[in-house]
């Protein structure tokens, strides 16, 4: 005999929902309004989430959530297929099945349950029609993470850094945008800004390393001379009371920096234990440098 369960009492009610799995959450939750709010006042916690668009209009919004049963977390991952003008599919591990809900209904219902106003991580996958960027950060306004896809366009790209990068706090870059000026890109108040284009070298100048305003910045393919880090130690040397931003800069270049030149003219001190070396301001600013064919500024 099926048992009416929104009659249920209160109490009990409350423990039917947190008896239910991820996936049965979250579609229970789209039945009606207290629905909705039963699964909100649930154990459910969101973990991760992952967007992932393509050129074709499709969106891929993975979650991973958690839910505590028996003093168990048990962790589930979903995923929804969704495009604008179509029912949304969703995997909850049993193969698709087609939930009849619209992708900007479907993004902010489970925006609204998971009790959050920003995905994890937006991906750019094969991207490069730039007016699309418009309608991703109209979907998406707030996200912690953005990375740009190699197989996107060189304007893409370049788009996408000046116009999603501002509201992201960690902004991975596949692919170098062959342009003429990089600086644009390293002056967006960022935690962590990722460089990963094996083939092109990030090209950087001294004037690049004195503009930075990023707490964390890296490159996998570096091309800057050692003689342009020099002026930037010996510059850094005499900045006593000057603000700098960065706390970290690591530097990889395919061909291994020549240290002997980087610290030409510069005194520092070796540190036995970890190989680094250091140099100390008359402000007392300290600055470590580790090497290893790659170069880390770590400052203090």
């Amino acid at each position: 005999m099926p048992i009416r369960l929104l009659s249920l009492p209160a109490k009990d009610l409350q423990y039917c929902v947190n008896l239910m799995n991820v996936g049965d959450l979250i579609a229970f939750s789209l039945c009606s309004k207290q629905t909705k709010n039963l699964v909100k006042s649930s154990n459910l916690e969101e973990i991760r989430t992952t967007a992932r668009v393509g050129e074709n209009d499709c969106i891929e919004f993975e979650i991973l959530a958690c839910q505590r049963r028996f003093n168990r977390e048990i962790h589930k991952q979903i995923t929804f297929y969704l495009h604008e003008n179509q029912w949304m599919r969703v995997d909850r591990g049993n193969g698709k099945e087609q939930w009849k809900f619209t992708r900007s209904y479907g993004i902010a219902h489970l925006m609204s349950i998971l009790k959050t106003s920003m995905i994890t991580y937006l991906d750019l996958i094969d991207l490069h029609q730039i007016p699309y960027l418009n309608t991703v950060k109209q979907i998406f306004p707030k996200f912690y993470a953005l990375s740009i896809g190699r197989d996107c366009s060189d304007e893409l790209t370049k788009m996408a850094i000046l116009k999603l990068g501002p509201i992201a706090e960690e902004v991975e870059v596949n692919k170098i945008p062959v342009i003429n000026d990089i600086s644009q890109f390293l002056t967006l108040n960022l935690n962590f800004l990722l460089f990963k284009d094996e083939k092109r070298p990030l090209k950087l100048k001294l004037s690049d390393l004195l503009i930075l305003n990023v707490r964390s910045i890296a490159s996998v393919n570096t091309d800057i001379t050692e003689r342009e880090l020099n002026r930037f130690l010996k510059l850094w040397m005499k900045g006593n009371h000057s603000f700098y931003c960065p706390e970290n800069i690591e530097l990889i270049s395919n061909n291994a920096f020549k240290m002997d030149q980087v610290f030409k003219g510069i005194q520092y001190e070796t540190v036995l234990e970890d190989h680094s070396f250091r140099l100390k301001r008359g402000d007392g600013k300290e600055l470590r440098i580790i090497t290893a064919g790659n170069i880390m500024f770590q400052f203090s």
